[in-house]
């Protein structure tokens, strides 16, 4: 049994490490099953009182689940752990090494500390992530918030670069928008940023960044060949326009498109970009608005 666990913990060893999170949810679940089954059978060899006491080493594989695998997988772990405990907990009494409520209690103690635990801490993780995902987000539109968008660049900008495509960053401001807000109301106002943030989501395409920036200023960064970002941002005046029925609403839109990115640091190269983007904008703005104004860097 130690050379078959010395020869799989060699492979896991010498695996590639995963670069996708697919393959890492393949490889911690392989490793779940592998650290259960291979427990279960060494203290399968061991005396019973031995084989109880070591059902607490499955409170390591409790810890991997909670963390790295789905609630799905946890579950599993924690049948097959309550399952491998009341069968220990039953050799003991069977042993008669303890009386009966000594032997019950302990097997109790050790399925709380294995099972019970962790599955307090999974939904303790799972609040905190979602407050991380919720401190990403604007509440009123469910865009990302600066925060947000800075975080979602770089995958961003890697995959652009893996298919040689353009990356385009886009601001984009509603026009009049206090006029907005005085003659239809503060709700009306949020509608409409509403509406438009959906519309975005719409235009922009899965694999977009997508995020509000301030009041009535929008951010999105696109990917693509230059000739299918640029008629996309050039559009985007009329389509937006078109997507709003609760007010009239027209836009302005400065872009900058990066036909090439490069190993150039990505914060620093995108930051350039929409800061060209805003000059642009605030061009389309000076010229009446309802227009998209385009550089290329």
């Amino acid at each position: 049994m130690l050379v078959v666990q010395a020869v799989a913990i060699a492979a896991i060893l010498l695996a590639p490490v995963p670069t996708t999170s697919r393959m890492a949810q393949r490889y911690f679940v392989g490793f779940a099953i592998f650290g259960d089954v291979g427990l279960t059978s060494v203290l399968l060899l061991y005396t019973p009182v031995v084989s109880a006491f070591g059902c607490a080493l499955f409170v390591l594989n409790s810890a991997l689940c909670t963390y790295f695998v789905s609630s799905r997988w946890l579950l599993a772990h924690m049948a097959w752990a309550a399952a491998v405990i009341g069968w220990t907990t039953w050799r003991v009494h069977d042993s008669g090494s303890f009386d009966t409520f000594a032997t019950i209690a302990g097997g109790l103690v050790m399925l709380v500390a294995v099972c019970a635990v962790p599955v307090a801490a999974h939904v303790a993780w799972t609040l905190l992530s979602i407050d991380a995902r919720q401190s990403l987000r604007d509440p009123l539109t469910g865009l990302h918030n600066r925060r947000g968008i800075d975080a979602s660049l770089e995958p961003l900008w890697r995959a652009a670069q893996d298919r040689g495509v353009a990356i385009g960053a886009v601001v984009i401001d509603i026009d009049n928008f206090k006029r907005i807000n005085d003659t239809y109301g503060h709700d009306v106002g949020d509608l409409v940023l509403q509406q438009m943030s959906a519309r975005m989501i719409g235009l922009a395409g899965p694999t977009a960044v997508v995020g509000r920036t301030g009041g009535e200023e929008f951010t999105i960064v696109v990917t693509g060949t230059v000739p299918d970002v640029v008629d996309r941002i050039t559009s985007l005046p009329d389509r937006l326009r078109d997507a709003i029925d609760s007010a009239p609403v027209t836009v302005s839109v400065g872009a900058a498109v990066i036909e090439s990115p490069d190993d150039h640091r990505v914060d620093i190269a995108i930051r350039h970009a929409l800061r060209a983007a805003d000059g642009r904008m605030y061009d389309a703005k000076r010229s009446g608005g309802g227009r998209a104004f385009l550089s290329s860097i």
